[in-house]
C-alpha cells in the first residue's frame, strides 16, 4: 500500500526530474465530469467521532489514525474504533493533536494536556520523562 507522503515525494522527484531535463509533462485529457469521481467525506454520521481532525497518521498494518477532539480513532477502511480516556487508560486526554509514525511502525501520539503516547504492537503505553 502506497503512504500519501510517499506518493507527495514521488510527484515531487518527477516534478524535479523534469524541470533538470528540460521534459515536459502533461496530464492525459479526462472525458470524466468532476461528478464521476469518488468524494467520501466522514462525518459524525458516518462514524468519526468529532469533524475535526487535527492530525491522521497511516501505520505499517494499513491502519489511517486520526486524532481528534474526541479521541484518537482507527479507521480500516470500512468501521472506525475509538479509543478514549472512558475505554484506553494509557490516554489521559481526549484531545489528540499529533500523531507520528516512526521508521519502525511505532505510533506516537501527542494528546493536548495529556502527554505522550505510544503504540506498538496492539499496546498503548504512556510515555514518562525518563523513556
Amino acid at each position: 500500500m502506497v503512504r500519501p507522503i510517499q506518493l507527495l515525494y514521488w510527484l515531487l522527484g518527477c516534478t524535479l526530474w523534469t524541470g533538470v531535463s528540460g521534459l515536459e509533462i502533461q496530464a492525459q485529457p479526462s472525458n470524466r465530469m468532476l461528478s464521476q469521481y469518488v468524494h467520501r467525506g466522514w462525518t459524525e454520521r458516518s462514524g468519526l467521532p468529532y469533524s475535526v481532525v487535527w492530525s491522521i497518521e497511516q501505520t505499517p498494518d494499513g491502519y489511517l489514525w486520526l486524532g481528534t477532539r474526541g479521541g484518537l480513532t482507527r479507521y480500516d477502511g470500512a468501521r472506525f474504533r475509538h479509543f478514549t480516556v472512558a475505554n484506553t487508560p494509557q490516554l489521559t486526554s481526549n484531545e489528540i493533536r499529533e500523531l507520528f509514525v516512526d521508521s519502525s511502525g511505532v505510533l506516537w501520539i501527542g494528546t493536548y494536556g495529556g502527554g505522550l503516547v505510544r503504540y506498538a504492537d496492539g499496546t498503548f503505553a504512556q510515555v514518562t520523562a525518563p523513556d
